[in-house]
Parts: structure tokens; sequence; C-alpha cells
């Protein structure tokens, strides 16, 4: 009697199993794991004392402080509570962080704020989208304003303790633009102040001023023109250039160079 003869389902699975050891080399290479595309904040959160993470924070201060209208209301980063990191192929790096800030003058604190700093591939400047409590003292900011605004169009020769709220805000904007993931600036010296301009308009003034990355060694000199009067977004024109190279700045005015220690406030905490 003959042995029962194996059955063809057997033969055909090894069959296959043979021919899906054969594709798999093939199959694997035009895969890619779906974490590559991917947020990496899908995959957990940033170390929050990192450089690039404190750099984008003070970036989207900057950007604050610039949009917000007022060389009275400025702020200052303090802690970094969240923070993730969104990779888009071929256009850049977008930071997502939650933070709270100060009052940049009286260190007073003023709450978190919601912001993405997002670093493009191609452009130069970083696109800042940021959401922070209300200013609780809007109304006195603007009597300050106001105050600050009267007395510059007042006086031939402000004084650079006078100036120096209104350099602090103008340089918001230069701090803003030339910032990238590796660099965010703050306004470390006032050299020089004086008018050019005043009329019925927004009052203008001159100033040469040096902005520094408090993360690192690297700083510009700027010579740049402010215009502004209350209400009204500021008005910014400047030059920069690398403050160990040749750069141009405006003409003396007899004020001694002041620095604005008193501005920035010691850095805390992850800051």
């Amino acid at each position: 009697m003959q042995p029962p003869k194996a059955t063809s389902g057997g033969g055909s699975r090894l069959l296959a199993l043979a021919a899906l050891l054969v594709l798999l080399p093939a199959l694997a290479e035009g895969v890619r794991p779906i974490w590559r595309d991917q947020p990496l904040s899908h995959r957990g959160w940033l170390d929050t004392s990192s450089l690039a993470v404190q750099r984008a924070a003070q970036t989207a201060v900057n950007f604050f402080n610039y949009r917000q209208g007022s060389p009275n209301a400025l702020r200052a980063p303090v802690y970094v509570q969240k923070a993730s990191l969104k990779l888009v192929p071929g256009v850049g790096r977008k930071y997502i962080l939650q933070f709270t800030t100060k009052d940049l003058q009286t260190g007073v604190n003023l709450g978190s704020c919601l912001s993405s700093v997002f670093y493009l591939t191609a452009k130069p400047k970083p696109v800042v989208d940021i959401s922070c409590l209300p200013d609780e003292d809007r109304i006195k900011h603007l009597d300050l304003d106001y105050f600050l605004y009267f007395k510059l169009t007042a006086i031939k020769q402000p004084s650079l303790e006078l100036l120096k709220g209104l350099g602090v805000y103008g340089s918001s904007l230069i701090a803003w633009e030339i910032a990238t993931e590796n660099s965010a600036y703050t306004l470390t010296q006032i050299k020089d102040a004086k008018p050019w301009k005043s009329g019925d308009g927004a009052p203008e003034f001159d100033f040469t001023v040096v902005l520094g990355d408090g993360w690192g060694e690297s700083s510009v000199s700027c010579h740049m023109r402010v215009a502004w009067q209350p209400t009204q977004p500021v008005q910014v024109k400047y030059y920069c250039s690398p403050e160990d190279g040749s750069s141009e700045s405006a003409d003396g005015s007899g004020e001694e160079a002041g620095s604005t220690d008193e501005f920035f406030l010691q850095v805390e905490n992850n800051f």
C-alpha cells in the first residue's frame, strides 16, 4: 500500500512564502516609516531648556513687542512650559511654544503666551504667530505713551534715558527679522540717539544700537531710524552689520553710550 501523497495546498503555501521573501527587499525600499513625515510633536515634547527652544521664545516675544504698539508695554520671556517641533519637509521647522512673560521694565508677571515660530528654509525671517493674555494695564500704558510723545516732541534734544524705551521698541523689529534657528537677539546697548525730524507727523529718531545673541557670542551693530506716535504702528528703517566688522553709524550727538541693562532683566529659570 502506497503512502498518501502530499496535498497541493502545502506546496502552494511554500511557493508563496518563497516569493514573498524574494520581494521583501524591493517592497521595503519603497516604504517610508510613517514617523519620518509626521510632526515631531506627535512623538513627544522638546526639552524646554534647550537653546533652540529658548531662542524661539525670545524671537516670539520680539515679534510681540514690535506688534503690540507701545514702548511702555514691552515684555520679556521668563519660563517655557511646553515646547514641540513640527518638521515640514522642504519648507522649514516650526516650534510650538507655551511660556510665561513679565513686564520688561518692572518685572511684573504678565501670564502665559502661546506661540509658533516657523523658520522657513527659503525665507530670511521667521513667521511668528503669538497670542498672550490681555494687557491689564493698557490704559496706564497708553497714558505713558502720550506723556512720552509730548516730551519727545517738546524737547529739541531728548536725553538717551528718555529714548531708551523707544530704542528697545524699534529694535524688536530688527531682532525678529534677523533671527534664525541658531540665533535670537535682544538690544544690549544704545550707542547713540538723536532727533531726525519732527513736525505734524510722528517724531523720528536716529539710533546706533548693538544687538546680541544672549546664548552665543554673535552681535550686530545697527543704524535704525524710528518714527512713532501713540496708537500707531512704529515705523523702522535699519541697516545692520557684524559688530566685529565695518559698520555704518550715525554721527555722535555728544551723548554717552548707554547700557540697557535695566530694560533687560536677568534670565530666570530655563531662560
